[in-house]
C-alpha cells in the first residue's frame, strides 16, 4: 500500500472546506440542523423560530394581545392595572415560545471515484498535488450540490413571482429605459423587494438573488447607468447589492435549457450534508491508489413566504 500516510477524515475536512468556498446556492442556505444519519434516507430535525405574544397597554389600563394564553383564552381585554401596577402585577405570566420542528429525510448521494497515483507521493510533494485532486472533487461536489438546490427552489411553484408582478410570458427585462412589454431589471428588483415586504420581511434583512451570467450582464449594464457605489464591486466581479439584495452569478441558475432567476431570505432555504466518507485503496488491475467517497446532503424550502423565483425573458 502507498496511501499509509493518508487520513480520511482530515482529506474529507478540506474537500468540504474547499467545497464551501465553491458553493453558491448552498452558502445561502441555513445550515442549523440536528441529528446523525449513516445512511440515506434517515432523517433529520429543522428547528424554525416560534413567535412569542405581544401585549399592547392601552390607555384605559386593559392590555391587548396578538394570540391566546397557554390554556387557549382570549389574552385581549384583561386589566393590566395602573400606574406602576402595571409593570409591577399587571403583566401577563411568562409563556414558553415554542421552536416548530421540521423532519426531512436525507435522500442524496453524490460519490466520486478517482485514481490518483501514489498517494503518499502526492501527499509529500510540494507542488500540492493531492491539493489538485482535492479541489476537483470539491469543484464536482459543489456544482452538483448547489444544482439540487437550485432544481428544489426552482421547481417549487407555490414560490414564484405571480403574474400581477411580473409576467415572464410578456414582459422583457431590460437595462435602459423601458419600453412596451419592457421593465428595467432594477425596477424588477425593486418590486421583487416590495412582495417580501408584504410577507412581512423587514428591511435590513438580508435577501440574496441566485441568477444566471445574462442576468448579470444586465444587471451590470443598469448598475452602471446609475449613481451607485458597486463600480469597485462590479470591476473585481465580487457580489453587487441594490436595494439591500445581495446578487449571485451562476452557472446553476440555468439547467434543462431554462434559465432562472431566484430571491430569498438566508433562513427560507435550509441545506444539510450530515454524513460523509473515504476510503482509499489499489487498482485491482496496475498499481495506482484510488480514493473513493460520497456525501449524504439533502435540502428543503422551509420558509416559502421568503423564497421567490422566476424564468425571465431577457433584451
Amino acid at each position: 500500500m502507498s496511501y499509509e500516510n493518508l487520513v480520511p477524515t482530515i482529506e474529507c475536512e478540506k474537500i468540504l472546506r474547499e467545497r464551501d468556498r465553491r458553493l453558491v446556492f448552498g452558502n445561502n442556505c441555513t445550515r442549523e440542523w440536528e441529528g446523525e444519519i449513516s445512511k440515506a434516507g434517515e432523517q433529520i430535525t429543522i428547528y424554525v423560530e416560534g413567535n412569542p405574544t405581544i401585549y399592547v397597554l392601552e390607555t384605559d389600563g386593559t392590555y391587548t394581545a396578538n394570540g391566546n394564553d397557554a390554556n387557549g383564552t382570549a389574552m385581549s381585554g384583561n386589566i393590566a392595572g395602573k400606574g406602576k401596577d402595571v409593570v409591577q402585577n399587571g403583566l401577563p405570566n411568562a409563556e414558553s415560545v415554542p421552536l416548530g420542528e421540521i423532519l426531512v429525510q436525507v435522500k442524496k448521494i453524490a460519490f466520486y471515484n478517482v485514481e490518483v497515483g501514489d498517494i503518499d507521493q502526492r501527499l509529500a510533494s510540494k507542488k500540492d498535488l493531492m491539493g489538485n485532486i482535492r479541489r476537483g472533487i470539491a469543484k464536482q461536489l459543489a456544482k452538483q450540490e448547489d444544482l439540487a438546490i437550485a432544481k428544489t427552489i426552482f421547481g417549487f411553484t407555490r414560490c414564484k413571482i405571480p403574474a400581477s408582478v411580473y409576467n415572464s410570458g410578456t414582459t422583457v427585462l431590460v437595462s435602459g429605459t423601458a419600453g412596451e412589454n419592457q421593465l428595467n431589471i432594477l425596477d424588477f428588483i425593486d418590486l421583487v423587494v416590495e412582495q417580501f415586504n408584504n410577507n412581512d420581511v423587514p428591511d435590513g434583512e438580508k435577501i440574496v438573488c441566485e441568477a444566471s451570467p445574462k442576468f448579470w450582464r444586465i444587471l451590470k449594464a443598469a448598475l452602471r447607468s446609475v449613481d451607485t457605489d458597486n463600480s469597485a464591486i462590479l470591476r473585481h466581479r465580487k457580489c453587487p447589492v441594490y436595494n439591500d439584495v445581495y446578487l449571485f452569478k451562476t452557472n446553476n441558475a440555468k439547467f434543462d435549457g431554462h434559465e432562472y432567476v431566484g430571491f430569498r431570505t438566508l433562513s427560507a432555504v435550509a441545506f444539510f450534508d450530515p454524513f460523509t466518507k473515504m476510503v482509499p485503496y489499489q487498482k485491482e488491475k496496475g498499481f495506482s491508489d484510488c480514493l473513493k467517497g460520497f456525501q449524504i446532503f439533502d435540502c428543503a424550502i422551509i420558509k416559502e413566504k421568503e423564497v421567490m423565483w422566476t424564468e425571465p425573458k431577457w433584451n
